[in-house]
C-alpha cells in the first residue's frame, strides 16, 4: 500500500536485497568471498529488504536504512568486481609467460 513509486522502489530494493542475501549465504560473487565480507553482504541485504514508507513515525528511518544498504551494496560489489578484474589480468599475464612444454 502506498504511492506507486513507494511500491516500485520497495520491490526493486527487495529484489536487490534478495540477491545480496543469496551472495551472503552462498559466499560467492564473481569469486569466493570471506566471512567478513559475507557478513557485510548480509547487513546490506537486510537494509534493502526493509520496505520504504512515506509517512508515519519511522518514514525517515526506512529511507536512511535503505540508502545505507544500497551504498554498502554498491561498495561491496565494486570491490569484488575490481578484485576479479585484477585476478583475471594476473592470470592472463601468467599464461602469456608460460613456456610450452615439449
Amino acid at each position: 500500500m502506498g504511492q506507486w513509486y513507494e511500491v516500485v522502489l520497495s520491490v526493486v530494493t527487495a529484489i536487490i536485497g534478495a540477491i545480496l542475501l543469496g551472495v551472503g549465504i552462498v559466499g560467492y560473487l564473481f569469486r569466493p568471498i570471506g566471512l567478513v565480507k559475507r557478513a557485510f553482504f548480509l547487513v546490506s541485504a537486510t537494509g534493502l529488504l526493509i520496505p520504504i514508507i512515506e509517512s508515519g513515525k519511522f518514514a525517515a528511518l526506512t529511507w536512511v536504512i535503505n540508502g545505507s544498504g544500497l551504498v554498502l551494496a554498491i561498495l561491496l560489489a565494486s570491490i569484488e568486481w575490481f578484485a576479479r578484474q585484477e585476478r583475471n589480468e594476473k592470470n592472463t599475464a601468467a599464461e602469456q609467460l608460460k613456456v610450452p612444454s615439449s
